[in-house]
């Protein structure tokens, strides 16, 4: 590692934090975060008003023991407990306030807790439930909710003493909507229009409201969270009319402009505590449906990038090797190569034939070099073709022609593909196996089951694999193929990534799947959801650095452009392809990879390129 003492001579920077590429601030989501357990509620409850903060907080109301309860409990961050209860039952109350020890519960009535007991003060001009409400304990709006005429829409305005009616929102709104920000800058969301569930949002400038970019998942009765307009997060949600079932896990922040999807959920849950329960980047959900009524919490624990307390030049675009002087931690930095995939796609080269639905293998260059086989363009239905960098050249085909060959791993000298609908064939999805020596194809050992669907290990070795469609899977170890256990969710269209028939990762499918899961040598284990639920994409990696690009969602049928990295625990958006399409062939890494052919609404001979300007910051010793 570097001196300070060796360094002289440069010009140091002095930062206030460390940078972050420029295309890492625009590509990655800037509130990105997980949710963990917080602590049990004294008993299950739902649609209970909250207020404070995700470690300090008041929740009270609700519809348990009774269809409208007293109930009140307090949370210090690691555990609840009873306090005075309201001094008249509330069932799908309101709260806000940022302070435990200083906010107010709404619904027919309005009582304000100081701490130590409840007051009823000033009622709201028009009584109802299942609003959405935002601000502090002397300054706040509540927005939308049920109860009669005209509740949908209205916005009532308080000044730490009483409810003013205010300018009303533009899309009538109740059963759950969500709110963040002030009472001079505040965005609504979501919630029930009276024939459906709207994903419609809209912004407040202090006396007026417009309406901005949609959440991603239309929903009602759904948690929320946020302070100011930039740090917007909210969560779970009845996607359709309230049944036995109906719930999401769903978690979207908002960076201002639009929603991102984030990490779902642990546990998919609707009606949880409505009201101000901590930030954008912190915050807590309290009870809910799930289907059944619980007593369960869960924090959200905020990871990522903060553009609101981290100074926009800290963003800029940094120089590999540039030195400075973090004059927060007081050390001096160095930008090295190295870390997460943050890059880009380019066009490339143009295949031979137009065609789809084949499969594909990289050898340790990555994009460099990509062998691509069995692919459904006639007639050369058993074509093979190389990429050595800069062009596609045909080599020798595969003996047994076939298409949704997606079954082949390896690499570019020494790979092997499996199984596909071979139309010579009856039964057409055939278990044939053949091996790559780096000019041509033998025959070997036969599937014990005929594939035409997806796979995982795409980057192992040729002796080492395992296969899997619907919910089949089997392994090759180099000489036979054994059944194994069966993934937990049977469907087909996915796409996987792996290195060996003990390691592998399968994930999307049909119909429209955000669903992942790990092999481990034994068993499956259903991981983090994808962002995006679609079928038909592209996937290449390893069990803790994959990537899942394209696909479509249908019907109706949208192509996607998506890409998703996986880092072994969650999958972070990245940038996208320029063409969506589905059944794309390639290969590489997360950091380096092809995504080849595919179908647009033909078949077509594009292929792109992914790659990673890697990033580390390192600390350079001093003296």
């Amino acid at each position: 590692m570097s001196e300070y003492k060796g360094i002289k001579g440069f010009q140091v920077q002095t930062r206030t934090s460390d940078p972050v590429p420029y295309a890492q601030a625009l590509t990655d989501n800037p509130y990105a975060g997980t949710w963990g357990s917080g602590g049990a509620l004294p008993q299950a409850n739902r649609s209970m008003g909250v207020f404070g903060t995700y470690t300090s907080l008041v929740a009270a109301g609700g519809s348990v023991p009774t269809p409208s309860s007293t109930e009140a409990d307090s949370y210090n961050g690691t555990a609840w407990s009873e306090i005075t209860e309201l001094s008249s039952a509330k069932n799908e109350s309101m709260g806000f306030g940022n302070s435990a020890s200083s906010g107010y519960i709404v619904k027919d009535t309005t009582e304000n807790w100081n701490g130590s007991a409840w007051t009823e003060v000033n009622d709201l001009n028009v009584a109802r439930g299942l609003a959405s409400a935002a601000g502090t304990s002397s300054a706040s709006l509540l927005a939308g909710g049920e109860s009669g005429p005209g509740a949908a829409d209205l916005v009532e305005q308080w000044n730490g003493t009483s409810w003013t009616e205010i300018a009303e929102i533009n899309t009538d709104r109740q059963s759950g909507s969500a709110m963040s920000g002030t009472v001079t800058a505040a965005i609504v969301s979501a919630g029930y229009t009276g024939t459906a569930e709207t994903a419609n949002a809209e912004t407040w400038n202090g006396s007026s409201w417009t309406e901005g970019n949609n959440i991603n998942e239309a929903r009602r009765r759904l948690g929320f969270s946020g302070t100011s307009v930039p740090t917007a997060l909210i969560f779970g949600g009845a996607p359709g009319s309230p049944g036995p079932t109906t719930v999401s896990g769903k978690t979207e922040s908002y960076d201002g402009t639009s929603w991102t999807e984030v990490n779902d959920m642990a546990t998919a849950r609707r009606s949880v505590g409505i009201g101000v329960a901590g930030t954008g980047t912190n915050a807590l959900a309290v009870g809910g449906l799930t289907p059944t009524v619980t007593t369960s919490t869960e924090e959200w624990a905020f990871t990522g990038l903060d553009p609101s307390t981290t100074p926009a030049a800290d963003y800029a675009d940094a120089i590999t090797g540039d030195f400075y002087y973090n004059s927060t931690t007081g050390q001096f930095k160095q930008i090295n190569t190295g870390g997460a995939p943050i890059g880009t796609w380019a066009s490339s080269g143009t295949t031979n034939s137009a065609h789809y639905s084949g499969a594909g293998i990289s050898g340790p260059a990555g994009n460099t070099s990509v062998l691509i086989a069995g692919l459904n363009a006639a007639p050369y239905p058993a074509a093979t073709e190389f990429w050595n960098g800069s062009s596609w050249t045909e080599v020798n085909d595969l003996n047994t022609g076939r298409y949704f060959a997606n079954n082949m791993w390896g690499s570019n000298s020494a790979g092997a593909v499996a199984g596909g609908v071979a139309p010579s064939l009856s039964p057409a999805n055939t278990t044939r196996h053949e091996s790559w020596d780096g000019s041509s194809w033998t025959e070997t050992t036969d599937m014990n089951n005929g594939e035409g669907g997806k796979s995982s290990s795409t980057n192992g070795p040729q002796s080492s694999a395992i296969l899997a469609k619907n919910a089949n899977a089997e392994t090759w170890d180099g000489s036979s193929w054994t059944e194994v256990a069966e993934m937990n969710t049977s469907r087909t269209g996915h796409n996987g990534a792996g290195v060996s028939a003990s390691s592998a990762l399968i994930f999307l499918g049909a119909p429209n799947r955000d669903i992942a899961e790990e092999w481990n040598g034994s068993s499956w284990t259903e991981v983090s959801d994808l962002n995006n639920g679609r079928e038909y994409a592209y996937g290449t990696g390893t069990t803790t650095d994959a990537m899942a690009a394209g696909g479509r969602t249908s019907p109706p049928v949208s192509l996607k452009t998506q890409t998703e990295h996986w880092n072994g625990s969650s999958w972070t958006e990245i940038a996208d392809i320029a063409t969506g399409r589905i059944l794309a062939v390639g290969g590489g890494t997360s950091g380096s990879a092809m995504f080849a052919t595919g179908q647009t609404t033909t078949n077509v001979t594009i292929s792109e390129e992914f790659s990673a300007d890697d990033f580390e910051i390192k600390t350079v010793t001093t003296s």
